[in-house]
Parts: structure tokens; sequence; C-alpha cells
């Protein structure tokens, strides 16, 4: 029988339907929504070769910078000489993952609010999770999924009795790895302990995150290419997010990448977005 991975994907967009933004980027790997214009003395601080910025904007965003910069007009001098202004995000969300329910003979679904995720989760669970299933919970840990979490975490306990008999559950967390490179994806490996998935759910702290998307293709690959898949009814993977997939160009890996690694490891993936505005 093949394996069958079946996405999940909770996309919570409230107010989000395109997401353009402007950023910028130069030679030296600058990431970040800074109005360079604005630097000041105030907002800067320098650490070894790397220029942090701290200003209004929230996260912390760096740069490289050369032993020889003195000043703060040197560096908006460098930053106006060298950057270039690009769009970090895919600018669609809901057609993106449409595209992959419809590749993935999946369903997009949508929700009223984010206090609906709980009952969306145990009812997709209820209808699409057989016994005997792996099933992962991947969830998108960037600063503007607090209230997401908290609504997951405040019923958790009812989602995870909702799960069927003889499943294997695991969890992980990602967010930007543009800004967060070491640190945009944790996980917890397959278990049959829920107590351990609880565990770590419940210590996801919603933080960080420097672009208007995350890091949702390598996340996916690298759950998917990482975890140990035994079921021989089937797979699924629920992702918990509100931002669309960081462009290919700017990711590791791509919306084909993760396609054909499942096709590789023959396993079906069918993808479930589920939007809340």
């Amino acid at each position: 029988m093949k394996k069958i991975i079946l996405f999940i994907t909770l996309l919570i967009t409230i107010g989000f339907v395109s997401c353009k933004k402007e950023y910028r980027k130069g030679n030296l790997k600058d990431y970040g929504a800074i109005d360079f214009d604005s630097i000041d003395a105030n907002s800067i601080y320098i650490q070894g070769d790397t220029l942090f910025y701290t200003g209004e904007y929230s996260g912390l965003n760096y740069i490289p910078i050369g032993e020889n910069w003195a000043t703060v007009s040197e560096i908006q001098q460098y930053l106006a000489t060298n950057l270039i202004t690009y769009d970090v995000v895919q600018s669609e969300p809901v057609e993106i993952y449409d595209n992959l329910a419809e590749i993935t003979d999946g369903q997009m679904f949508t929700v009223s609010s984010n206090s609906d995720i709980p009952d969306t989760i145990i009812s997709l669970i209820q209808n699409n999770i057989p016994e005997g299933s792996d099933l992962v919970f991947l969830i998108d840990k960037s600063g503007s999924m607090s209230n997401d979490l908290f609504y997951v975490k405040q019923d958790l306990n009812r989602i995870i009795d909702s799960l069927p008999q003889n499943v294997r559950i695991s969890a992980a967390a990602y967010s930007d790895n543009i800004c967060e490179i070491y640190w945009y994806h944790s996980m917890q490996r397959f278990t049959k302990d829920f107590d351990e998935v609880r565990h770590f759910i419940n210590a996801i702290y919603a933080e960080g995150g420097c672009s208007a998307g995350e890091s949702v293709y390598d996340a996916i690959y690298k759950t998917v290419s990482e975890l140990n898949w035994e079921s021989s009814t089937e797979n699924a993977l629920i992702i918990i997010g509100d931002e669309p997939p960081i462009r290919s160009e700017y990711s590791n890996h791509s919306y084909d990448d993760v396609v054909a690694l499942c096709q590789r490891k023959n396993i079906v993936i069918n993808l479930y977005p589920i939007l809340t505005r």
C-alpha cells in the first residue's frame, strides 16, 4: 500500500490577501524591513563583524560589515550604494496553497477566526486520520502567532483526545530562516507518548521572524525528510501558520522540491489549507 502524507494546512490570514512588502537585500546578506534612511546611532550596534539594527521594527535585523566602518554615515553610504529592492515572499497565499491542495488531491478550507482552529483540527482528524496513522503538527512559531498558539494550547488536550487508536504523533515548529538560520526549525520525533508532544507544543513561544513570509517549504521538507514514517495506512502533516511561503529563490527548498521529495518516498500528499479571515 502506498504511504500517504496528508497535509492539512491551517493558514491564519486575518485581513491578509496580498503580502507584497518592500525588503532590501545587499551582497552582504542584509535582511529585514528596515528604513535605512532613518538609521541613527541609537538603533545600531556592532558586534564582531556584524551590524545589528534594533530600531522600531520587530525582530532583530543584521548584516555582516567591513572592519573599517566607523560611522553611521559610512554605513548609510554603503547601504545606499549596494542594496536592491525585492519582494521576499510569495504574494498570493490563497493561490499558492490552493494549487498545492489541487495538485495533491487535497482541499482548501476557511475558518472565521483563530478561536475556531481547535475545532477545525479536531474535525479534520475525525474525518481524515484513521487508526494506525503517523501524524505531525507543524506549527509556525513566529511573533504574529501568539494568539493562534494560545487557542491551540488551550484546547490541546481536547485535540489529542480526538486522535484515533494506535497513532504515532510528532510536532515541529518553524519560523523564518532568513533571520534565524540555526533556530528556525525544531522537532519532536514520532512517539506514542502524547505527553511528550504536549510538552513540546506547550513550550513553543511565538517570537522572531523578520519578513512577511515564513520558511514553509523548508520546514515541510526538513520535517518530511528527517522523520521516520512507518504507517502503512496514512501519514498526515497538519500545518498551522499565518504567513505565505518565502519565495523559492530565498528559500533552500521550493514548492517543486516538496512535491518531488514526497514522490521519491512513494508518498501521496493531500494538502488541506484552512484559512481564517
